[in-house]
């Protein structure tokens, strides 16, 4: 007998963006990233940008230490590299979030590197420029 596996539905938006920069398939978790791809694939100044590219570690509990992976990973054509974090604004003050980027800011500072969270604010004045 074959069982079938439940399959959730994401609340959020997902899919492929099939980026025109990188030259593939990009997966997307949400329409705010989405929306970051298409910015960034018309951006002339983004020399090339790589979802989801590592991990790193941060702690969760004073006794569990997790995984964090950022969003994006950006480099620009004049040499500056950031990492990007996509969230909602209502989601950036949460103790989980705080201590995720706590941990990308301390990686980016040795390893020099921006680091950003873009939220839907941060979009929407991207795209207008």
């Amino acid at each position: 007998m074959i069982k079938k596996r439940k399959t959730r539905k994401s609340r959020y938006k997902t899919g492929i963006h099939q980026s025109s920069k990188m030259g593939k398939g990009i997966k997307y978790r949400s329409g705010y990233e989405l929306k970051a791809y298409e910015y960034l694939d018309k951006d002339d100044s983004v020399s090339m940008y790589f979802a989801e590219p590592f991990k790193i570690p941060y702690n969760y509990s004073k006794r569990t230490i997790k995984n964090y992976i950022p969003d994006l990973l950006i480099v620009y054509l004049d040499g500056k590299i950031k990492l990007v974090e996509i969230k909602p604004q209502y989601k950036t003050g949460t103790k989980t979030n705080k201590a995720k980027f706590a941990s990308a800011e301390q990686y980016c500072a040795k390893n020099n590197l921006i680091f950003e969270v873009w939220t839907e604010n941060t979009l929407k004045e991207l795209i207008r420029e």
